[in-house]
């Protein structure tokens, strides 16, 4: 049948384990100037007991390298003597509905019955499930059949709304595990960035991860406190980790856009375009192109600033208060912006309030900018963009504002019920005084400020020592670009070092 050449074609290693060395995400990985293996490939448990079947999500931007992180974990199975008939792919953004999809899983089992050794757990990826409209009742389906016993699963999509939504719908269905049953792939943080761009970072960066005191650092800096890995850091790679900084700021942490920067130098235009393409068509309103294109160049001018609903409709040109809400929805369940609200009683984010909106990747910044203004080449205006002390201070704030968001998702306990708006936030008082971020995940909310300069003066630190006051935090953190100091009640430490701690 016409599914099964579709499944020999998608699983070329059920005839030769050795096939997927020629699979196009593994060349393309194997040829790139930056070989990223995202660490959360690693953290992910895929061996339980064999009567937990166990279901994960996968989400993450478009063109991430979602399915470049199952080809290798594929990759990873097959080298340690894994069944090839136990490790199943399919890609489903050719399925029409459900019943393709259940044709396609049910296919897999009656191959695997007659060709596998019937032995050991199953792995079964199946890539862009959010193609298939309700997948959920399918694979609903497939597991009250029992069809994919001792099986492992992984689901990925583009969309919170298609993929996390959905899985919240099989209550029950989901097999035992201790971590989180819905993951996220970002592009690569700043650290990650840095120790693939310059190996001597990268080793020390290794070196706290291999000695265990990694996440001791991270916690001792949201403490407000510098440990000795901090200074250390500062005084063998400040120069070099400025310099990283700023090329974060310009290409950002898709594998993709980093490799072709540093094989070329360069970014072409194709990339800018195929990006903007990938939004629009993911969204699929009428005029989404040009809808996105004005949201885009509003989110651009008010970066780092705060903003409301009705703010974001009259600078974007929209016709309705709802357009403007649902696009600043549409673009942060894409994982491309995120959203902080302000700190209000005990703690609960002030939905209602002004908020701020960062881009979670640098290029998508840049990306959104020359989409608004297509007069000049995309990477010529994006290296004038970072020529603005005052356009470079808003894109570390967004720097700092995801990797906040992904350190409170390490902190804390409860992962299943993460939702960083409970956890990143921005703090105001009645007199005007801000602090850019709060983080509510540790024992005490921390209070951050970005302040990149030089050297930062005590009296332009009011908001800081306004939340300090007003919530009884005992110390804050203060984000420069070169100066370190331990002072009475905050530290500070320059952006660079401290986006590579936590």
């Amino acid at each position: 049948m016409a599914y099964e050449t579709d499944l020999l074609r998608d699983n070329p290693w059920w005839q030769d384990r050795r096939a997927i060395d020629g699979d196009a995400e593994i060349a393309g990985w194997e040829r790139s100037a930056v070989r990223y293996d995202p660490p959360l490939r690693r953290s992910m448990r895929y061996d339980f007991e064999p009567d937990n079947t166990v279901i994960y999500t996968l989400r993450g931007p478009r063109q991430v390298g979602k399915t470049t992180m199952i080809k290798l974990q594929i990759r990873d199975f097959l080298g340690r003597g894994v069944d090839p008939w136990n490790v199943f792919y399919y890609s489903f953004d050719r399925t029409g509905g459900t019943s393709g999809m259940i044709d396609a899983i049910l296919g897999y089992t009656r191959l695997k019955k007659k060709f596998g050794d019937g032995e050991g757990r199953t792995y079964v990826f199946l890539d862009e499930i959010t193609s298939v409209e309700e997948w959920q009742k399918g694979i609903k389906w497939i597991m009250d059949k029992r069809m994919l016993p001792n099986c492992t699963v992984v689901a990925t999509g583009s969309r919170a709304q298609g993929i996390v939504r959905a899985a919240e719908r099989l209550p029950g269905r989901r097999g035992r595990v201790e971590g989180a049953y819905d993951h996220v792939l970002l592009p690569m943080r700043f650290a990650e960035f840095a120790a693939l761009r310059d190996g001597e970072i990268g080793a020390f960066v290794r070196g706290l991860r291999e000695r265990g005191t990694a996440a001791e650092v991270r916690a001792r800096l949201l403490r407000g406190e510098i440990p000795e890995e901090a200074d250390a850091l500062n005084l063998a790679g400040m120069g070099s980790l400025d310099a990283l900084l700023r090329e974060y700021l310009l290409v950002g942490g898709i594998p993709e856009i980093v490799g072709e920067r540093a094989r070329a130098n360069f970014i072409p235009k194709s990339a800018y375009s195929t990006r903007l393409a990938s939004v629009a068509g993911d969204w699929g309103a009428k005029n989404a192109e040009r809808l996105l294109a004005q949201a885009g160049r509003a989110l651009v001018s008010r970066l780092g600033s705060g903003t409301t609903w009705n703010g974001l409709r009259v600078e974007a040109d929209f016709t309705s208060l709802s357009a403007a809400r649902d696009c600043a929805a549409f673009l942060e369940d894409m994982s491309i912006i995120t959203v902080v609200h302000r700190y209000g009683k005990n703690g609960a984010p002030r939905i209602q309030k002004e908020k701020k909106i960062y881009f979670q990747d640098p290029f998508y910044a840049h990306v959104f900018n020359v989409w608004a203004d297509a007069r000049e080449d995309p990477f010529a205006a994006s290296e004038r963009f970072l020529g603005d002390d005052a356009r470079i201070g808003a894109m570390v704030e967004g720097a700092v504002a995801s990797h906040l968001v992904q350190a409170a998702f390490e902190i804390v306990a409860n992962k299943q019920m993460f939702d960083y708006a409970n956890h990143v936030m921005y703090w105001r008082d009645d007199r005007g005084r801000e602090a850019d971020f709060v983080l509510r995940a540790g024992e005490q909310d921390v209070p951050v400020e970005v302040k990149y300069r030089n050297s930062v003066r005590h009296g332009e630190l009011g908001g800081l020592a306004g939340f300090l006051d007003s919530a009884g935090t005992e110390r804050g953190v203060v984000l420069s670009k070169r100066e370190i100091e331990r002072r009475r009640d905050y530290s500070v430490v320059p952006a660079a070092v401290f986006l590579a701690l936590i």
